[in-house]
């Protein structure tokens, strides 16, 4: 998904192809992503797949990576027993190649660290199987809190679409009506208008990227916290969603009175998001 997003956001005219070969000689399964966007010179080619290496984007092209993305991908890639690369020309367009095994030995793989000599199949337990149990005997599921209105309880905000995307259809599983902002102005001048609202003033959790386009999250959650003291017993909590944990520093807040909650390690997984807005 990173090398079609990528081709997709550097690419404005022609298109993205996706092209899955069997190499079965050789065991691996090959998957090509082709664009005709603008290309990468020959100078950065080596450096692309360094951790937090970025070559920054043409004007008119918005990238907010912090060059993390193409070294994850190798780092899978070569976890999976495979190859990364990439054949690029200015102008023309990029390819980018991996390969991974079709079948992984888990007992003998360099990637796996075994817990003994023993091969890993004589480690597993033996599982005896429950009695079962009649279904009109399970004790009832417990729902959810019903919602008392429709307006929004939580507030998402990432310059990244595509995360927005994936924490509003969590939302949205757990039921839960919320809004969105792209930047720190635009959170703030909806956390002003829910303030003016009638029914709640507040929301109740706030989701935000720590670099986000225009401002830090952590500057926008200080905002927040000064212009909700005139909200008595608000409930907001706030947390902070990095992929850069280690660009947290405590000099950017109190460490004895934080704007913010907690902080969280991206990816957001549903079961923590459920942990998050409970």
């Amino acid at each position: 998904m990173n090398l079609i997003s990528n081709s997709y956001k550097f690419t404005k005219n022609g298109g993205v192809i996706v092209q899955v070969e069997d190499l079965r000689e050789e065991d691996l399964i090959s998957i090509s992503v082709k664009d005709t966007g603008i290309g990468i010179p020959d100078l950065f080619q080596s450096k692309i797949f360094n951790e937090y290496y970025k070559i920054d984007p043409p004007s008119g092209i918005l990238s907010n990576g912090v060059g993390l993305g193409l070294y994850k991908c190798k780092e899978l890639v070569k976890y999976l027993g495979g190859s990364i690369q990439c054949v690029s020309s200015v102008h023309f367009g990029s390819i980018f190649t991996f390969t991974f095994k079709k079948y992984m030995d888990i007992n003998n793989s360099k990637n796996f660290i075994p817990l003994s000599d023993e091969p890993l199949i004589k480690k597993m337990p033996i599982v005896v199987p429950e009695p079962i149990i009649p279904i009109d005997q399970y004790p009832p599921i417990a729902q959810p809190p019903k919602i008392t209105c429709e307006c929004s309880k939580i507030l998402i905000v990432d310059d990244d679409c595509q995360i927005r995307r994936i924490l509003v259809h969590y939302a949205k599983r757990c039921d839960l009506p919320c809004d969105e902002a792209e930047s720190g102005k635009k959170a703030l001048e909806l956390i002003r208008k829910k303030m003016t609202s009638t029914c709640c003033r507040s929301y109740q959790k706030i989701l935000m990227d720590f670099l986000l386009i225009d401002m830090t999250g952590i500057e926008v959650a200080k905002n927040v916290k000064e212009e909700l003291k005139i909200i008595p017993n608000h409930n907001l909590k706030i947390t902070i969603i990095t992929g850069v944990m280690n660009k947290i520093s405590e000099a950017d807040y109190d460490k004895s009175n934080p704007p913010f909650d907690r902080i969280e390690p991206k990816p957001i997984l549903l079961y923590k998001f459920r942990e998050i807005v409970k």
